[in-house]
């Protein structure tokens, strides 16, 4: 059971004793966080499945119910993707908020935090931006955002942008490997369908 003053969670065993009862209590704290994190973790793997499978939507269609599972899941308001050119960073779609970060919205590259995700093969994530250097950046202050994770997407073994959530608060605590993962996992999603759409194209324009 949970005990809500501490935020635990407690295995409790009783006894019969010679003197009445005994009581044992055992704090399972950390195996009922695992527990929950692991059936999170599957039902949104599931979701990304069955929406990733689904032949009757589009790429955008499927793009909104990928932002819709990975904000649930990874308690952030707001997810966008974007599309790198030169310097610039053009966000080409979004289910967010901010008015920044609204699709079509563009910014120097120098002043968005995916200007550091681009710069890594791994997920980029910031839990509490003031309070890991980034309140002097110009991505901070252009867009305040207090916590962020994000991905390189590229097509063709080539940068294409970025694929991100983001909160304009801190978030109180590391993000997990599944939670990382799934994020990898999404950059690679949209990698692969960037990639298929292209060769589409391709394939239509020799038909024509």
């Amino acid at each position: 059971a949970r005990f809500a003053p501490l935020d635990a969670w407690f295995e409790v065993r009783a006894f019969p004793a010679d003197d009445g009862l005994s009581v044992y209590f055992h704090d399972v704290t950390a195996r009922e966080t695992v527990t929950r994190e692991h059936r999170e973790s599957l039902a949104a793997l599931q979701r990304l499945y069955a929406i990733s499978s689904d032949r009757e939507r589009g790429f955008e269609a499927k793009l909104d119910a990928m932002f819709d599972v990975g904000r649930g899941y990874l308690d952030l308001p707001n997810a966008f993707l974007t599309r790198i050119e030169g310097d610039v960073q053009t966000i080409e779609a979004a289910a967010a908020d901010p008015p920044l970060l609204a699709a079509g919205e563009t910014c120097p590259l120098e002043e968005a935090y995916c200007g550091r995700t681009v710069e890594n093969d791994a997920v980029l994530t910031v839990v509490d931006a003031a309070a890991e250097g980034w309140a002097d950046e110009p991505a901070y202050d252009r867009f305040e955002l207090g916590t962020y994770v994000g991905g390189r997407v590229e097509v063709d073994g080539e940068l294409y942008g970025t694929l991100c959530f983001a909160d304009t608060e801190p978030r109180g605590e590391p993000f997990g490997d599944a939670r990382r993962a799934f994020v990898a996992l999404l950059t690679r999603w949209g990698s692969y369908e960037l990639e298929r759409g292209r060769a589409r194209e391709r394939i239509e324009r020799e038909v024509r």
